[in-house]
């Protein structure tokens, strides 16, 4: 739940430590010669200082370039949460238990701070701390783990490099938010720029980003006021906007945001004892230190530029020939969103597309898009048949497991009992294999977006397609784009297909080309 953002009065600011090296022992009630064991250098910088006292904010962004000591200051302020509160209960997150796990990686640095600086008991099995007045510290991972988190009540949540994770799994940690302790609950999240990120979306909405993609000065560490509104994530700079152009309900249930913008130069550890390292990222190729270096959320690697808008002529239907061999090429999924499990599921994607053979150019036509139950799913498959007519094929993935395997013939036996052709797509090769058809004829110029409503989804997907198989991306537009151009390409032929009203009845299809 949100904190109780009524009138939104400020919560009182609590200072829980100076960045002096020695008080800063003192109030851990460790050696002050020890300090540089722990790896943390007094003083902090401004950026580290504000980002340690932040208790005022729901969700606290942190970073935006490397070297931010973004790691570190999160101990930290886990440690003082640990030093200030009986009953407080932290939680580290990444998006896989070996990112926690690996060498220089966050378990083994918090294992060496906690142990040293407040006597904490280890679990390696478990990955978790316990402290002697039972306060408690566990990491877990976020990849397909949601069953893990339930239950849980935590003081706060520190998902590391955040922009590896995906936005439902992110949110789905307010929700655990709840223990007895006096702290305030929080969700921590701290990322180098990424941009194919749900977290430079939200940077964008809340107006901390430029039109170059870097943090506003004027915005930089300046606190603004996010919401859901139907389904959406809005953000107004004050609690009295939301509540103006949303209501008083959804202004109550806002979050407080911030951001906190910061690199090497907030770093005085890296600047001291690392120059080397500083020298290195401002002699990174320059894509890499805009990201790396400056923070730059609208820099791409280059290994992510598989496609580019500029490629694909939008056109009108009018210019598209007739006559045509049209399939429909469907990625499936059938889960509902749920509010408390999985708020943005995978989507049912229908691609309509055509292929003319003679001048070489393939034309995407249509794109359907639905998000819920198996028989609605059906349903949606069925009546975009009808709307597109006989002569549109149905194209259909063969998925592993038997169950898969018994769908698709239930929905092949009632397409045709309907009267519509089906195609099926064999998924044996990899993503990559089954695109790279397609995004060499739309680099090579030869792929046509007919106008419509769909065309920004379509494309935004596509160009943040690396070729990778990564659960943090959506990639149904990329598989059902490809199973269409390949079905023409190709000139697969139409199978058989069976339907169970004799169970001999056959019905057979001409050649696709």
């Amino acid at each position: 739940m949100a904190a109780n953002l009524t009138k939104r009065k400020p919560r009182k600011q609590v200072k829980y430590y100076e960045t002096n090296a020695e008080e800063l022992c003192a109030y851990l009630g460790i050696e002050s010669n020890t300090i540089d064991q722990l790896q943390f250098h007094a003083p902090l910088s401004k950026k580290q200082e504000m980002f340690c006292n932040d208790y005022q904010n729901d969700i606290i962004v942190y970073g935006g370039q490397v070297g931010s000591g973004k790691t570190q200051v999160s101990i930290l302020r886990m440690l003082i949460g640990v030093m200030s509160d009986p009953n407080y209960a932290a939680c580290i997150t990444r998006q896989s238990k070996v990112q926690l796990k690996g060498s220089g990686a966050i378990f083994p640095t918090a294992t060496k701070v906690f142990e040293h600086a407040a006597n904490a008991s280890t679990n390696k099995l478990e990955l978790a701390w316990s402290f002697p007045e039972g306060q408690e510290i566990k990491a877990l991972h976020l990849w397909d783990n949601q069953n893990d988190y339930q239950g849980q009540q935590n003081t706060a949540y520190y998902c590391d490099e955040a922009t590896q994770c995906k936005e439902e799994d992110v949110i789905y940690l307010l929700s655990r938010l709840r223990s007895k302790a006096k702290m305030p609950h929080q969700l921590i999240l701290a990322t180098n720029p990424l941009y194919d990120s749900f977290i430079r979306i939200w940077l964008e909405k809340a107006g901390y980003l430029d039109e170059e993609g870097f943090c506003k000065p004027d915005m930089d560490s300046i606190p603004v006021f996010m919401a859901r509104v139907n389904g959406e994530w809005e953000f107004r700079k004050t609690w009295e906007e939301l509540e103006e152009e949303f209501g008083e309900d959804t202004a109550n249930d806002a979050y407080s945001f911030v951001f906190y913008s910061a690199g090497v130069d907030d770093n005085p550890y890296i600047r001291r004892y690392l120059p080397d390292y500083i020298r290195k990222l401002d002699n990174l190729p320059d894509l890499e230190k805009r990201m790396l270096r400056h923070g730059c959320w609208y820099a791409k690697p280059e290994a992510s530029g598989w496609f580019k808008e500029s490629w694909v002529k939008v056109i009108e239907p009018s210019q598209v020939p007739l006559g045509l061999k049209t399939v429909r090429c469907y990625d499936i999924a059938a889960t509902l969103p749920d509010k408390e499990v999985n708020k943005n599921p995978d989507w049912t994607r229908g691609v309509k597309a055509a292929y003319d053979k003679e001048t070489g150019m393939f034309y995407v036509l249509d794109m359907v898009s639905e998000r819920n139950r198996p028989a609605v799913i059906q349903k949606l498959i069925e009546d975009t048949a009808q709307k597109d007519g006989k002569s549109v094929y149905v194209g259909l993935p063969k998925d592993p497991g038997a169950g898969a395997i018994e769908a698709l013939a239930n929905k092949i036996a009632r397409l045709a009992k309907l009267g519509f052709r089906t195609l099926v797509s064999k998924t044996r090769k990899s993503k990559f294999e089954r695109a790279e058809g397609f995004l060499i004829a739309a680099q090579n110029g030869t792929v046509c977006l007919v106008k419509g409503d769909w065309n920004k989804t379509f494309i935004d997907e596509w160009q943040g397609y690396d070729g990778t198989n990564s659960r943090s991306k959506k990639d149904d537009i990329v598989d059902s784009t490809a199973d269409c151009y390949n079905h023409l390409i190709n000139a697969m032929f139409v199978p058989t297909v069976t339907y169970n009203k004799t169970r001999a009845q056959q019905m057979k299809g001409s050649t696709l080309i």
